[in-house]
């Protein structure tokens, strides 16, 4: 294990103690969260999705300084914009923790359909496979179309059921079928 795996783990144990304490609702999405549901990759960032109020936010915040977190930057929309509010925490190592703060039902469903697995030596929650996919389809970098297509796959050949229907509603409602359907269509669902 290389030192940034070590530092990133170490991390991850951190800032999940942290929400575990605060009893705030998160779920981990991108490269960290994609080792639950398909071939781990290398990543040099943890993403979190959390469901919170802004008191809480105040409070989280506060809770992840006095963890030895720098909160490093935040970018904030209108609540008509539908792209998450971010902050970005460095822990003492300089991991950054890119925080998406939910404000559309997707993300509010995403958090709250999360599960809870072991990963990396921490039970942590965790977007499902389907969700993860989706927020990954909204992201569209070619990264993101690889880690689509392994997550799909890995799915597709285990005994676990793939909620096509639930991407399907997303896709129409975000308007990136095309994408879904270009996803279908790689994996051999789809002409």
């Amino acid at each position: 294990m290389v030192a940034i795996e070590a530092d990133l783990i170490r991390t991850l144990g951190a800032v999940v103690k942290v929400f575990d304490a605060t009893g705030v609702r998160y779920a981990l999405i991108g490269g960290v969260a994609k080792a639950a549901w398909g071939r781990s990759r290398a990543t040099r960032d943890i993403d979190i999705a959390l469901s919170i109020d802004l008191v809480q936010l105040a409070h989280l915040k506060r809770q992840l300084v006095n963890a030895h977190f720098v909160v490093v930057d935040s970018v904030g929309g209108d609540a008509s914009d539908r792209r998450p509010d971010i902050f970005v925490a460095r822990d003492p190592s300089g991991v950054p923790v890119d925080v998406l703060v939910a404000k559309t039902p997707f993300e509010e469903d995403a958090v709250t359909r999360s599960v809870s697995v072991e990963l990396l030596g921490h039970t942590v929650r965790v977007v499902t496979a389907e969700d993860l996919v989706f927020y990954k389809l909204l992201a569209g970098r070619p990264r993101d179309r690889d880690d689509i297509l392994d997550v799909v796959t890995t799915q597709l050949s285990s005994d676990r059921a793939f909620d096509w229907n639930h991407l399907e509603r997303l896709a129409a409602d975000w308007d990136v079928e095309a994408a879904l359907k270009d996803v279908r269509r790689s994996v051999g669902l789809e002409e």
